[in-house]
C-alpha cells in the first residue's frame, strides 16, 4: 500500500467519525442485532454517497447530520439524496443535530425508533 492510500476503515473514520455518529451506531447495532439487516454507511454509487444507515428491508436511507453539513453542502447533499429517493427508489430521512450531547443523542435515537419501529424487535 502507498503512503497516501487510505483503507476504507481510515476514510470512514474520517467521514463519520464524530462521537454522536458512534454512539447511534453502537445503540443501533445492539438492538437490532439478530432481527434486522441494518448495514452502516452502505455506499450507493450514482455519484458518492454514503448514509450512516441504511435499513434494506424498509428501503430507508438515514442520514445524521451534524454542525459540519452547513452552508454550500447542503445544496449537494439534497440533491444526491433526491436521486437516491428517485432513482432508487429508497426512503430517505435527515436527523440533524447541533451538538453532541445526550440530550440530542437521545433525540435521534426516538427519532430512529419512529422510522424503523424499533420496538417492535425487543419482543
Amino acid at each position: 500500500m502507498t503512503k497516501n492510500k487510505k483503507t476504507r476503515e481510515q476514510i470512514q473514520e474520517q467521514m463519520h467519525g464524530s462521537n454522536m455518529h458512534r454512539r447511534i451506531f453502537e445503540e443501533v447495532g445492539r438492538i437490532a442485532s439478530g432481527n434486522m439487516p441494518v448495514y452502516f454507511d452502505r455506499e450507493f454509487i450514482l455519484e458518492m454517497t454514503i448514509p450512516d444507515l441504511y435499513f434494506p428491508r424498509q428501503r430507508l436511507a438515514i442520514y445524521i447530520d451534524g454542525p459540519v453539513h452547513r452552508g454550500k453542502q447542503v445544496e449537494k447533499d439534497e440533491e444526491l439524496r433526491t436521486m437516491l429517493e428517485s432513482k432508487r427508489k429508497l426512503n430517505v430521512a435527515v436527523l440533524k443535530y447541533d451538538s453532541d450531547t445526550d440530550g440530542e443523542f437521545q433525540r435521534l435515537m426516538a427519532e430512529i425508533q419512529k422510522l424503523i419501529d424499533i420496538e417492535d424487535l425487543r419482543k
